[in-house]
């Protein structure tokens, strides 16, 4: 091994020495309930209030006043877990799936929903350098399992980002 590509992997190493956790996480859940993937339960529980604060919406108006009120329930389970929200992003399909993206301080945590299969998809990256979060990120984890039901969570990846 030449010098130059052997002081280039003693580089890294310090590197991931000095910087352990620049993390992401794909959490795969399989077996979930249609019904519990859609956006459509927060609607039959919160469509009323959302209609009076609304006036007489038309379905565009509707859809985004829910999709507020989704981010919302989101961003505030991302808080629970530790997490600093600095926004917020829902995307709600005619099929009633979800597409979720919160960026935090530390990176993003996004989520994805396809009833029509029953599965959907957790990403957590982190890239906190000064302290590990892992605990936060099982926080969220345990908060979407427990929501979400799936019948089996698959670790698909955690890679250490260099």
């Amino acid at each position: 091994m030449t010098k130059s590509i052997a002081s280039k992997k003693n580089g890294l190493r310090k590197r991931q020495k000095q910087y352990p956790w620049s993390v992401v996480s794909v959490y795969l859940f399989e077996g979930c309930q249609p019904s519990t993937l859609r956006a459509r339960r927060f609607s039959e529980k919160r469509l009323r209030s959302i209609w009076k604060d609304v006036g007489n919406p038309d379905r565009a108006d509707l859809l985004r006043a829910l999709e507020n009120q989704v981010a919302s329930i989101y961003a505030m389970k991302v808080a629970t877990a530790g997490y600093t929200a600095v926004g917020q992003f829902v995307k709600i399909y005619d099929n009633w799936a979800m597409t979720i993206v919160i960026p935090i301080e530390e990176s993003a945590i996004c989520f994805y929903t396809r009833p029509e299969v029953g599965k959907a998809e957790l990403v957590i990256h982190y890239c906190n350098h000064k302290k590990n979060n892992a605990k936060k990120s099982a926080a969220i984890l345990k908060a979407f399992i427990k929501e979400f039901r799936p019948r089996k969570v698959r670790h698909l990846v955690k890679k250490d980002i260099e």
